[in-house]
């Protein structure tokens, strides 16, 4: 157990609804887990701007509403960002 706590069960993090911040309608995210030996390609992190390198686990993030819009984050930065607009509940108590 490290420093924070356990990690959220990361295969019960997908299709969670957010808040979208301009007009504060509810839209959904499709969240997927990227385990390391899937991870083939170098990706850059909306979350801290940093290098998510081959090899490396994380999540991608798909707004329903314009998936070419996906993103690649660390998983840590995904966490601080559900924090920052408010979705504080660990992801298997958040209903679809």
């Amino acid at each position: 157990m490290g420093v924070g706590g356990p990690l959220p069960n990361l295969a019960a993090m997908t299709d969670l609804p957010t808040a979208q911040e301009p007009d504060s309608h509810e839209w959904r995210e499709l969240v997927k887990p990227i385990q390391p030996y899937q991870a083939r390609k170098e990706y850059t992190c909306p979350g801290c701007e940093s290098v998510i390198a081959a090899g490396i686990g994380h999540v991608v993030v798909v707004p329903t509403e314009a998936p070419d819009l996906r993103r690649h984050w660390h998983r840590g930065c995904w966490y601080k960002e559900q924090r920052r607009r408010g979705i504080t509940a660990p992801p298997e108590a958040i209903e679809s």
